[in-house]
């Protein structure tokens, strides 16, 4: 970082197909190369000049490094003897600028986590990303006046340093960590042949490898500063584990979800990479349109499978639509009723979850029977190995809404990323378990924009809806780590602990 690097000053070694795996081959060698007398000039960490459109060349040169890696291509920065270290850092950061334009449309045969290197390339050359912090600012000029105090740094360097990486080194880590593994791509190899003893547990070192990067990632912890953003982020990373291990042990068959809601648009663009697009398995509309095809007039059924599917991209997911609207969920009983029996009990679904974003209030002379008895009859002929999961309510002065309520199903509750509950959650649990929930707040603009596109008017604030959506994809996850442990551990009676995970009672 302390000189002017480029694609061209990095020579990747290409992996020669003659060599056997067997021996060992390294992924993505490079080797760097002297720069020259050219290159001797070290750009500043920080420019205080105005006319600097960028006033920190380093991480404009790194994000121009990862631009020309992403688009395979140099961007033909060569240093002109004519300008100034002003003018070639301007002509640099305005023509990367300008590339990115390509990179956001080149396709990389069709790589479903592309989006996250785009935006640790954006991150870099948006130097607004690195602005001091204004407090900050004012303290550490307090500080320089101060010259008799030795004791205090006011260095804005470690604050810079955060940030990069916050929003550039974490998305690319976890793209070599765990976006790469949907993907044909050759996985690390090592170059040693020391044979390894395994230990009692099989496969424990993909275990003790993801819990070793649990506790030095500061995001996993809920007082982390940076936790509020990356509480998705870090679900994906815990997926990527989960992925593995159903690898390792050569497991394919997945756990199927089924949300219950408005429908779901298959345009949306999420869904449009063919990975995903498989994940949609079937679809049932049980409202008097009776669409054959993927539908949703309203968009909540659509975001509630966005954000499900973004913690649980290894889920199946079968879609049910009860209602053409939110507001019409309570006229459409029978509708919620037939679709529950149909998720649990068709033999060509049998879900293992389903997920119910939506409550009815319990008010005094109302009752939802059909539904209860739906759920009654499912939970009975499946031997309670099916999980229900539904939204506890977004009303503090009430008790918690219907079918969370009822005695078979999970209520969800929202929380923000410190696990504080939100304030309009029902503050009358009435009888049962502590109360359960999740994130269900400050959904990322990534998000919520691409729904918007296709649902001006939705309505996406946080609440439980979000957190029963999200909730669903952790429960699903689990169930897909607990399906491969048995394998990993090879413990005798490990199978009938882990199947109880199935239920409501060992879930919770």
């Amino acid at each position: 970082m302390n000189a002017r690097w480029t694609s061209e000053d990095i020579l990747f070694i290409p992996i020669d197909e003659k060599i056997s795996e067997l021996e060992g081959i390294p992924l993505r060698a490079f080797v760097s190369f002297p720069f020259g007398m050219q290159y001797m000039e070290s750009p500043a960490e920080f420019c205080d000049k105005e006319r600097f459109t960028h006033r920190y060349p380093r991480i404009l040169y790194l994000g121009i490094v990862l631009l020309e890696i992403g688009l395979g291509q140099p961007l033909g920065l060569e240093r002109d003897p004519k300008l100034n270290l002003l003018a070639h850092t301007n002509r640099a950061h305005i023509k990367a600028k300008m590339k990115m334009k390509e990179l956001k449309k080149a396709m990389w045969d069709g790589f479903r986590w592309k989006d996250y290197f785009v935006e640790a390339v954006e991150n870099c050359l948006d130097s607004t990303n690195f602005k001091e912090n204004p407090e900050r600012r004012r303290s550490r000029r307090r500080g320089d006046r101060n010259e008799g105090d030795k004791t205090v740094s006011y260095s804005p360097l470690p604050e810079r340093r955060d940030v990069l990486y916050q929003k550039v080194v974490a998305p690319l880590f976890w793209l070599a960590t765990v976006g790469f593994e949907d993907t044909e791509e050759v996985p690390l190899v090592p170059l040693g042949k020391k044979i390894r003893h395994k230990s009692t547990f099989a496969d424990n070192e993909e275990i003790q490898s993801f819990w070793d990067g649990f506790r030095e990632n500061s995001s996993f912890h809920s007082d982390s500063p940076s936790s509020k953003p990356k509480f998705l982020e870090d679900l994906q990373l815990i997926a990527g584990h989960i992925l593995r291990c159903r690898r390792k042990v050569k497991l394919t068959i997945p756990i199927r979800v089924a949300i219950l809601d408005t429908g779901c648009r298959r345009d949306l663009a999420f869904f449009q990479d063919p990975q995903r697009s498989e994940r949609l398995r079937k679809w049932k509309d049980f409202t008097s349109a009776g669409s054959e095809r993927e539908t949703d007039a309203f968009g909540h059924g659509t975001f509630m499978a966005r954000l499900l599917m973004h913690v649980a991209p290894i889920v199946d997911v079968y879609l049910i639509r009860v209602a053409e609207n939110t507001k019409d969920l309570e006229n459409n009983r029978e509708n919620i009723a037939r679709a529950i029996e149909h998720a649990g009990l068709d033999p060509a679904w049998k879900v293992d979850v389903i997920s119910m974003s939506f409550g009815f209030p319990n008010q005094p002379g109302k009752t939802y029977s059909v539904i209860s008895d739906a759920i009654e009859k499912v939970r009975k002929e499946r031997k309670g190995s099916l999980l229900f999961l539904a939204s506890a309510g977004n009303k503090w002065e009430r008790t918690r809404d219907f079918p969370a309520s009822h005695q078979a199903v999970i209520p969800i509750y929202a929380g923000n990323s410190k696990g504080k509950f939100l304030e309009s959650t029902p503050t009358q649990t009435g009888e049962g378990p502590t109360k359960l929930g999740t994130y269900g707040t400050d959904i990322p603009p990534t998000i919520t924009e691409e729904v918007s596109v296709l649902f001006p008017k939705a309505d996406l604030s946080a609440g439980t809806s979000i957190a029963t959506a999200i909730a669903a994809g952790i429960v699903a996850m689990t169930l897909s780590y607990i399906a491969a442990l048995p394998s990993m551990l090879k413990v005798t009676g490990s199978e009938q602990v882990c199947a109880k995970l199935y239920t409501k009672k060992g879930m919770e």
